[in-house]
């Protein structure tokens, strides 16, 4: 049996070497283990690296999400007062964000059948004019209208 440590530097070994084009046959002769070790060991470095570069990549993910929230704050007040270049960052901005963030339009892809499989894409999407218009404050009754309206 080997240590926790010796199983670590075996690790690190076999992926090194395994990195240089080495076989899994020669790896084991080499360190001087079996073959199904080996495999195991390299599987066990390939699944540490997927949840590190998941990990890289989460912390990237929030620090650009971070920069974009701040490009937000900074443009709004320009964007609030009518500043047509500001509104145009802005909405920029924000669908960067939103792609980002995975909240963008989806995209449905299918295969049409009646024409011999030829591929199909629907997109669901809100046009930003709809967006901004879905935040238009609701209409101001009319004062000299009677609070009975008709059924």
């Amino acid at each position: 049996m080997y240590t926790r440590e010796q199983k670590i530097e075996l690790q690190r070994r076999a992926w090194e070497l395994r990195l240089r084009g080495m076989t899994q046959h020669d790896i084991a002769t080499e360190l001087q283990v079996s073959q199904p070790f080996v495999c195991n060991l390299l599987k066990k470095a390939r699944e540490e690296l997927v949840e590190q570069n998941r990990l890289d990549a989460a912390t990237a993910t929030g620090e650009q999400v971070g920069r974009l929230d701040r490009m937000i704050a900074a443009l709004t007040p320009a964007a609030d007062a009518g500043d047509v270049k500001a509104v145009q960052a802005l909405l920029a901005v924000e669908d960067r964000r939103a792609k980002l963030l995975g909240l963008d339009a989806a995209t449905r892809k299918a295969v049409d059948l009646t024409t011999g499989g030829a591929p199909l894409a629907y997109n669901v999407q809100i046009p930003v004019v709809q967006r901004i218009e879905g935040v238009t404050a609701p209409p101001v009754p009319d004062e000299g209208a009677d609070d009975e309206q008709p059924l």
